[in-house]
């Protein structure tokens, strides 16, 4: 699946989790990471993110 390119205008300027103000940084560390979803993470809720096994019971 090929991503569709983004710039920073196009990002929101608010953490989709908290609402916080996105910095720069963030926004170009979301481009980087080319994710497909229209959510940006801050910093700190990106941190707090979890990728969940399939394989571990819970």
């Amino acid at each position: 699946m090929e991503l569709e390119e983004r710039s920073v205008e196009e990002l929101p300027d608010n953490c989709s989790s908290c609402g916080n103000p996105l910095t720069d940084a963030e926004k170009e560390a979301a481009i980087v990471e080319g994710t497909d979803s229209p959510e940006v993470l801050c910093a700190t809720c990106a941190d707090e993110q979890v990728e969940l096994d399939p394989d571990q019971e819970g």
